[in-house]
């Protein structure tokens, strides 16, 4: 969900039209779900959801292949090759609730 909080400058000395002019609020609400989903959340979906988010924050940069560029250099430290980085990206994101005692499946 994008917000945008025009009680404060994010951005001064740009036109109020500027997308940056006033505090942009970026929201994601994540929750356990029950039931089959056309759409499980890939690992690569966060990915791009920061690649987007930083596109959108900066005017001059473009990000495109960010998400690329960033799983190849974790997938590095981690002693993978490249294509095993790739592979991560289309992993299924299922996280554990630390002493919780639920497991959720992340899907949207």
């Amino acid at each position: 969900m994008h917000l945008v909080d025009s009680t404060r400058l994010y951005k001064p000395n740009t036109s109020q039209n500027n997308k940056l002019h006033y505090r942009p609020l970026d929201i994601d609400i994540w929750y356990p779900s029950e039931g089959k989903a056309s759409h499980k959340l890939l690992f690569e979906d966060l990915f791009i959801l920061h690649k987007e988010r930083a596109n959108f924050y900066q005017d001059e940069t473009d990000y495109t292949g960010f998400s690329e560029e960033l799983i190849a250099y974790l997938a590095a430290g981690f002693g993978l090759d490249a294509k095993d980085g790739k592979r991560l990206l289309k992993m299924k994101k299922r996280l554990k609730g630390i002493g919780l005692g639920f497991t959720m499946d992340v899907r949207y």
